[in-house]
């Protein structure tokens, strides 16, 4: 599994979950390096979110993304904020 590979909703959980536990620093570049990244490499404990380990192993190790939009059902843009924001805009646009 890859960074890039999941979907936005759930990139910015994580990014989410990261900052609650990092002082408010979120980094992507923590997941892009490892999707799985651990509190000791700036990433975050996953037993510790209100999620559970459970569900982010579901999650990232299964790709059962089911189980997140069960929890964090997609609604018309809410998701991908502020990711999208942070990327630059084409030039085309």
């Amino acid at each position: 599994m890859k960074w890039r590979d999941l979907p936005l909703e759930i990139q910015e959980k994580m990014l989410c979950r990261q900052a609650e536990q990092n002082e408010g620093c979120s980094d992507p570049e923590v997941f892009i390096n490892s999707v799985r990244s651990p509190i000791s490499e700036k990433g975050f404990m996953w037993s510790r979110t209100i999620e559970g380990a459970d569900f982010w192993s579901a999650v990232l190790n299964s790709q059962d993304y089911n189980v997140f939009y069960n929890i964090y059902p997609k609604t018309k843009n809410n998701y991908g904020n502020r990711i999208r924001r942070n990327r630059p805009q084409p030039i085309w646009i």
